[in-house]
Parts: structure tokens; C-alpha cells; sequence
């Protein structure tokens, strides 16, 4: 049986359990506190992108019937590929010559390292006997004549040495005169090529700056030239070339449904891939113009609807979820859709050319003809529009289908077989290509003029037998012989007899 517990014990016990149990309680409310806030904080960021996604498709939905509502009815015009590059100053001169600085010799016969060992030869033959005596002698050696007869031995060796490494010396410092004798005279040929290319350099140099300058000039003319042909095209709608103009920036981009409706199919995954097709691509755009006076046309296909899954998403206490598309929803796009791209295609035509005091549009429908087979386009309305009519419109407060009804409506007689078409398979504009060259042309013209800018001379590329002359010389001074200090590095190999010389250098000094 176990010990029995005092009362104080069990008191202390029951304490020591309290405490532990409230150190458990305190950390379990802190942790679900921390899982409750963090909770909170995802029902607030997915009601928060909840109310986002119902906001966007709605916003698609009013872009949808109203075509003119986010500003683009103010900005839309063909002046807006009209983005020349960058100019390039004419005022580019020749900025001077290349220079070069000669090579000097980084060494001398001066630099030349003597053979420490003679010091210590030297220093051997003539030692005294008492000095050999104490360095080397030993009791019985002293006592019995060993060291003396040692001593004669070792003064006459070193005598002897001495002269030997005298003699090599001499050589050595005479082979180390010549190397540096040739390695001097690479240096003067070196510097004599490099003095030759400089001036062959900097001719060429100045054909160089004369070939920019003419580029340079070049390019000013055609800009030049480029946009007084684009001023004389706007400047009458009769003028050649005005319809190119016209067409520079057609079809028509909606960026800002085609944005909406990529968002949303990236964020809503109950959206069919058919969700949205954009007016951008389903419009065809023309113009013609006879006496003066502009005629605009507009034909889609008939079965054309911007939002062909026929979906909407709603927004629900839950969250959102995603619907058949209400039948008024339907109606507001299809009524408002095709009258309010009719605005901005007039627009378009008032912002590009200030000429144009007033425009028949003609909206039709690309069809077949039940008798023939036959594409055919069924044209449903032609409006006359004045310019100072169209200008007092309230674009943000219009509802489209009802807006056209202010305007006069045409008889549709004959419509002109001589109409420019501008659709999405439409060529590329001829002023848009020539924009496109103007602006390559421009980009390989500056680089060619900051490569000119920062150019150096650039010596002969025989360095390397001033580099070999150096490292001759280093070895036969006792030095290694390596990449480092030389004048350059490349990748020419040495004369053989070179070789074959220092190898036999190099065995000289394992001697000594």
C-alpha cells in the first residue's frame, strides 16, 4: 500500500493539479481564440471576393449594355496608333579619336634576383678554423685532428662550388640582359603595330561618324516625310490615303468587358468556357465615302451574343452562385449592345477627324439567303448624325437602344459596293507598317550610336609574345613563370626554341 498523504500533502497536491488544469484551460482559449479570429478573417476575405466577383459581373453586364459608359467614347480614334518613335538628335558629331597608351616594360635588368647561395659559398671558403671548429667540431674530433682534416675538405668544396655557381651566375646574368634585351624589343614592335591599327582605327572611325550622321538624317527625313503624309491625309476626308487612316485603329478593342469577362472566368469556376466571346472580335467595321461625305458601316453575325452559356452569377447569403441569365438581363445587352458600339463607331469617326461635321451610319447583319445560299448582309437601320447633335449626348446616362431613336433614320436604297472593310482579318495598315519600320529602324540606329559611344581601341592581338618575352626573362630571374602580371592572356603557343631554351634554364637552376 502507498505512504498516506497528510493532509497538507493532498492540499498541496490538489493545488499543483488546479494549476496545471488552469494553465490547460488558459492555453486552449488562447488557441481557440486564434483559430476563431482566424476564421473571422476568412468569412471576411471570402465575403470580401464574394461581393468582388457579383461586383464584376455586374459591371460586365452594364459595360455589355452600354458600350460607351467607361470613356472610351471620349478616347476612341484612329490618332491612337499614331505613336511615333522616339526622335534622335541631328545635332550627332563626331566625338574624336581613339587614343592609346604604348606599353612599358613592367621589368629591367635592374629587377635582376642574384643566387642567394653564393652569399653562403663565399662565406664557406673563407671560413676560419675556429669558427668551423665551434660549428661543426666535436670533443674527440678537436682532440684527435678529425675536425681539422674536415675542415680542409669542406673550405676546398666550397671553394670550389663557389666558382662553379660563379661562373653559371655570370651566364645567367648575362642570358637574363638578353631576355630582357628581346622582350623590350617585343614591346617597341608591339607598340608599333598597335600605333599602325590606331590610325587605320580611327579612319575607319571617321567613315563610321559619317555614315551615322547620314542614317541620322535619314531617319529625320522619313519621319518627317511619314507625318506629313499622315497631316495631308486627315486634313480632307477626300485626300488619298484617308481611309488607311481611318482604319488604324480598328476593330474596335474592348479591353475593359474582355478583362472583365477573363477575371471572372478565372475566379468562377462554375462558368462555362463559352462564358464570354468579346465584341472585339465579332464586329466589322467599314467606311466609303462619296461627295465628301462619310458613310459608316457596321455588320455582325446574326447569331452573335456576348454572353453565349447564357449565365449570370447572383449574389446570395451564402456567397454568390451562378444562374441562367434572367431574360431582362438577356433583353438589356441585346437591345443596348449593337446601338451603343453604332455611338462609338461614330465617335470614333468625329475623334479621328475633326473634317466630319456629320455621318450616315448603316447597321447590318451578316446572313444567308434562303433562295441562293449566298452570303448576304440584311442591313436594319441607317441613322444621319450631326456632329453638334452627337456632342450634346450624355454618354454616362443614355440608354443606347433608346438613344439611336433621336436621330434621323435613312432610307436604306442602294448601299455602295465600294466600301473599305476593317475586320479582324484585315491586313497590316500600311501607315502602321510604316510606323513598325520607323521604329526598328530607330532602335537599331541608337544601338548602332551607343556602341559608336562607348567604343575603345581594341590593340593587335599578337600581345602574346610580349607576354612570352616577360615570362622568359622571369624564369631565367629565378621567378615562376604563370598567368599572373602578364600583359594579356591568349591562346598562342610558344616558339619551340623558346621551349627547349627554358627547359635548359630550368635544369641550370635545380643545380645550384
Amino acid at each position: 500500500m502507498g505512504k498516506k498523504l497528510t493532509p497538507w500533502e493532498r492540499r498541496k497536491r490538489e493545488e499543483e493539479k488546479e494549476q496545471l488544469a488552469a494553465a490547460s484551460r488558459a492555453k486552449t482559449a488562447v488557441r481557440r481564440g486564434e483559430e476563431r479570429e482566424k476564421l473571422e478573417k476568412l468569412e471576411t476575405l471570402n465575403k470580401k471576393r464574394t461581393s468582388l466577383i457579383t461586383e464584376l459581373f455586374d459591371d460586365l453586364l452594364l459595360n455589355l449594355s452600354n458600350l460607351t459608359r467607361d470613356g472610351l467614347i471620349n478616347n476612341v480614334s484612329a490618332k491612337n496608333q499614331l505613336i511615333f518613335p522616339n526622335t534622335i538628335s541631328s545635332n550627332f558629331k563626331y566625338p574624336g579619336d581613339l587614343t592609346y597608351t604604348p606599353l612599358v616594360a613592367a621589368i629591367d635588368s635592374k629587377n635582376f634576383v642574384p643566387n642567394k647561395s653564393l652569399e653562403e659559398l663565399n662565406k664557406n671558403k673563407n671560413m676560419s678554423y675556429n669558427s668551423y671548429e665551434s660549428n661543426y667540431g666535436s670533443f674527440f674530433g678537436n682532440l684527435f685532428g678529425k675536425t681539422k682534416k674536415e675542415y680542409l675538405v669542406f673550405v676546398d668544396d666550397a671553394a670550389k662550388n663557389f666558382k662553379i655557381v660563379t661562373l653559371k651566375e655570370e651566364k645567367r646574368k648575362e642570358d637574363y640582359k638578353i631576355s630582357i634585351a628581346q622582350y623590350k624589343n617585343e614591346i617597341e614592335n608591339f607598340n608599333k603595330k598597335a600605333s599602325e591599327k590606331l590610325i587605320q582605327d580611327n579612319n575607319n572611325r571617321v567613315k563610321e561618324s559619317k555614315n551615322i550622321e547620314f542614317e541620322i538624317n535619314d531617319y529625320i527625313e522619313k519621319v518627317r516625310i511619314l507625318k506629313n503624309s499622315i497631316d495631308k491625309g486627315f486634313s480632307s476626308v477626300t485626300e488619298d490615303g484617308f481611309e488607311s487612316l481611318f482604319g488604324l485603329d480598328l476593330p474596335i478593342k474592348f479591353d475593359s468587358c474582355d478583362n472583365l469577362g477573363t477575371e471572372l472566368q478565372k475566379q468562377v469556376k462554375d462558368l462555362n468556357s463559352n462564358f464570354y466571346d468579346s465584341p472585339s472580335n465579332n464586329f466589322k467595321y467599314g467606311i466609303s465615302i462619296t461627295d465628301g461625305k462619310i458613310n459608316l458601316f457596321l455588320v455582325y453575325n446574326e447569331d452573335y451574343f456576348p454572353l453565349p452559356s447564357g449565365q449570370q452569377i447572383n449574389s446570395i447569403k451564402s456567397g454568390y452562385s451562378v444562374r441562367a441569365l434572367t431574360n431582362a438581363n438577356r433583353e438589356s445587352v441585346a437591345h443596348n449592345l449593337v446601338p451603343s458600339l453604332s455611338l462609338l463607331y461614330v465617335s470614333y469617326a468625329f475623334n479621328t477627324s475633326n473634317k466630319i461635321k456629320d455621318i450616315t451610319v448603316s447597321v447590318g447583319i451578316d446572313a444567308v439567303d434562303g433562295k441562293t445560299g449566298t452570303n448576304i448582309v440584311k442591313w436594319e437601320y441607317s441613322l444621319y448624325i450631326d456632329r453638334g447633335e452627337f456632342a450634346e449626348l450624355k454618354f454616362d446616362n443614355i440608354i443606347p437602344g433608346e438613344c439611336i431613336k433621336l436621330f434621323k433614320r435613312q432610307e436604306i436604297n442602294e448601299i455602295s459596293k465600294n466600301i473599305r472593310w476593317f475586320g479582324k482579318e484585315e491586313k497590316l495598315n500600311p501607315f502602321k507598317s510604316k510606323i513598325q519600320e520607323l521604329s526598328k529602324f530607330h532602335d537599331k540606329l541608337q544601338l548602332k550610336i551607343n556602341h559608336f559611344s562607348k567604343k575603345q581601341f581594341s590593340p593587335p592581338d599578337d600581345i602574346k609574345k610580349v607576354d612570352d618575352a616577360k615570362e622568359i626573362a622571369d624564369i631565367i630571374n629565378g621567378k615562376k613563370a604563370g598567368t599572373k602580371g602578364k600583359t594579356s592572356v591568349t591562346n598562342v603557343s610558344k616558339n619551340i626554341n623558346l621551349k627547349k631554351e627554358i627547359s635548359d634554364l630550368e635544369k641550370i637552376l635545380k643545380d645550384l
